[in-house]
């Protein structure tokens, strides 16, 4: 029994010396001498491959380094041409075609325009940091306005999200090569600020397509279109309804995409309902109602207004902004105050000095909006403070879509037929060429939007004819075609459906 163990421990340091013995090699050094070099194995996409670790005053091997740097670049490229010929494209299987065979073929408009990128230019992304650290992205953006421009110090043309830099030149020539810049705040506090070249981004890369979204909305700003939510809305184009305290704001939904046919950039009307009474007249007329069929209960009153208003969305009649009602503060009203620097000052003076906008009712409790996440990365961590006169309310409750008359009537500015929305998107597209602004800040990036829709080809296939039985009846039957909208309803007037048979499993 000792005597297994004894052979067992050797044969294991025996293995144990043999695994040393692959970790290590001889090589032969400049003195004839022999010297050892520790191998480790890095474990890649590619399997395991083995990486020289340097021995306390060796030098490194510049081919050996060469090699290795050339073998991850060709792992970039090849990433980045897998990405860009999966992204968005619509397959064909071999020997498959999408091309239809029935039916008559005919001419569609699509809402989507060709973007066009004027000259061979490139794309370049840099990573940007301030010192000392700086969080909130407006005033990122106020040092990064001093570097517009041409000359010493500046960079030209650019794009700037708060953390992303995107230029159409180069500023440094390696990745990852950074280049220092002094900036100021507004107190001419000096700040840092280092610009990393991350990457060039190729044709058809996410971060592309989000480069040329941000160029379009800005453009959508420069048109005095108002930001809700995602989209834009045109107020001064707005549809009133009168009769029922609604209007319309006519908006679009924009998106760009890669496609078969290239970069498309697609437009879709849409609309947003925004009511004329304010948040103030809804809780008065909730109070009211309660009065006539209850009496007066201040707690039920609360209730029923905490129900009806918590969790919709409004909008600011001095800013057009968008907030979410998430609580209703009944313990501070429009003449209750807040810190504003070093001072207290009441809602209704800091409305009527900043907006010039005049509170009538100063016992009106407050809206509370939660910040967004959004908002907590700009710095602003408190909750948001409205008040109900001065907010309206959007979108569409049960009981309006309850009322028959309303529907109908906006029924024939949201439903609109094909030629309609043709003629309003190619408006929009109009518009957007026309302006002298929108055009110089598109051309100073290469860029244009075609002023004609994409056309494709579709087919109208054959009516589908429905089988009904002879109405003098016997066992014949008879078709019956249906029209332009499918409509079969009359023939189940007059004539017998044909019977129907079940479907057998014979599995």
């Amino acid at each position: 029994m000792e005597k297994s163990e004894k052979e067992a421990e050797e044969n294991g340091n025996g293995n144990r010396g043999r695994a040393r013995g692959r970790a290590r090699m001889s090589t032969s050094g400049e003195d004839g001498g022999e010297k050892d070099e520790t191998l480790r194995l890095d474990k890649t996409e590619e399997g395991m491959n083995p990486t020289k670790t340097l021995e306390p005053g060796e030098e490194e091997d510049d081919s050996a380094y060469a090699e290795i740097q050339k073998q991850r670049a060709e792992k970039r490229e090849l990433y980045r041409k897998r990405q860009l010929e999966s992204y968005d494209n619509v397959k064909t299987t071999e020997g498959q075609s999408k091309v239809g065979v029935s039916g008559e073929a005919i001419r569609l408009a699509a809402n989507y325009v060709r973007v066009q990128k004027k000259g061979q230019w490139r794309l370049y992304h840099y990573h940007v940091t301030f010192t000392p650290e700086m969080k909130m992205t407006r005033e990122k953006k106020a040092v990064f306005r001093a570097f517009a421009g041409t000359g010493e110090g500046k960079l030209g043309k650019f794009i700037f999200d708060g953390q992303s830099l995107w230029t159409t030149i180069p500023l440094s020539k390696e990745i990852g090569a950074s280049i220092e810049l002094t900036g100021a705040l507004k107190d001419n506090t000096p700040i840092g600020v280092s610009i990393k070249l991350v990457s060039e981004v190729e044709p058809g890369d996410v971060m592309y397509l989000q480069f040329y979204s941000i160029v379009v909305r800005k453009c959508l700003e420069l048109l005095k279109l108002d930001l809700m939510g995602r989209h834009y809305f045109d107020q001064t184009a707005a549809i009133k309804m009168e009769n029922h305290r609604l209007e319309l704001w006519p908006g679009f939904i924009t998106s760009m995409r890669q496609h078969d046919m290239g970069l498309l950039y697609s437009v879709e009307i849409t609309h947003k309902v925004i009511r004329l009474d304010n948040i103030f007249d809804v809780m008065t007329e909730i109070r009211r109602d309660i009065e006539r069929g209850r009496g007066c209960d201040m707690n039920q009153v609360k209730e029923a207004i905490q129900t009806q208003l918590v969790g919709t969305i409004v909008l600011t009649s001095y800013n057009n902004l968008t907030y979410r009602i998430d609580d209703i503060s009944w313990s501070e009203n429009a003449s209750s105050t807040f810190p504003r620097g070093k001072t207290e000052v009441s809602y209704m003076d800091y409305f009527k000095e900043k907006y010039n906008v005049t509170i009538s009712s100063p016992k009106q409790p407050l809206l509370v909006s939660n910040p967004k996440k959004a908002d907590i990365r700009r710095g602003h961590k408190t909750p948001f403070k409205l008040i109900p006169e001065l907010c309206r309310m959007t979108g569409m409750s049960d009981q309006l879509r309850a009322n028959f008359n309303l529907m109908r009537d906006m029924g024939r500015y949201l439903f609109q037929p094909p030629h309609e929305k043709v003629a309003a998107i190619q408006n929009f597209l109009l518009r957007l060429k026309s302006n002298t602004e929108c055009q110089g800040e598109m051309h100073s990036w290469g860029l244009n939007l075609t002023s004609d829709l994409v056309q494709v080809q579709g087919r109208v296939i054959p009516r589908e004819g429905i089988l009904f039985r002879d109405s003098r009846g016997g066992g014949e039957f008879s078709t019956f075609p249906t029209n332009d909208k499918a409509d079969f309803t009359m023939a189940f007037r007059c004539k017998q459906k044909a019977p129907q048979y079940q479907n057998i499993n014979y599995h």
